[in-house]
């Protein structure tokens, strides 16, 4: 099977966009909601020696200003990595949904990376990394700033989530993708 991660980044990117423009209709009630979805992984992140303070206090705080207004209620994936975006008869589709509902933005989770990402400049990752959010962005129509700002809070929640379940050098790397989107 052919999966995202065997296609040039930005195509991957307005691949996901594409999906995501697709996948996002009106939630059915009985859907988890996003605040109450997030606010376990929220409180946990705290008690985490992994996840540095300033990733915890600006993650919590984006929760805080994001989760507080109506947050349009779009049925959200949630799991749209590479390996859950499939190549087939009917094209690109998306597999494996943890389904939540929320603003759209938070699905656009971080921007892809693919093996033959080199190391770059704090400068150089930033741009790179922003680039990437505004091609999916863009895909997908959801307005750029709240694109950052949702993915931002994803990539937060992700370095909590790395933080138990994978390496130091997980953390390490989602932790340096936390400070590009900032």
């Amino acid at each position: 099977d052919v999966d995202l991660s065997d296609v040039w980044v930005d195509e991957a990117c307005e691949v996901v966009g594409g999906l995501l423009a697709r996948l996002h209709v009106v939630a059915p009630p009985q859907v988890p909601r996003l605040p109450e979805y997030l606010a376990p992984h929220l409180e946990r992140m705290a008690a985490r020696p992994a996840v540095p303070r300033r990733v915890v206090s600006r993650t919590q705080g984006l929760a805080r200003e994001l989760l507080s207004g109506g947050v349009p209620e779009a049925l959200l994936h949630t799991d749209l990595h590479d390996e859950n975006v499939l190549w087939g008869p009917l094209g690109w589709t998306a597999i494996d949904p943890k389904p939540v509902a929320g603003h759209p933005g938070f699905d656009l989770r971080r921007p892809p990376r693919t093996p033959d990402d080199a190391p770059l400049s704090p400068a150089a990752s930033r741009c790179r990394a922003r680039a990437r959010v505004a091609l999916a962005a863009e895909a997908a129509g959801i307005d750029l700033d709240e694109a950052f700002a949702w993915t931002l809070l994803r990539a937060g929640v992700e370095v909590s989530w790395v933080s138990e379940t994978g390496s130091a050098d997980d953390v390490s790397l989602h932790v340096a993708l936390t400070k590009a989107l900032d």
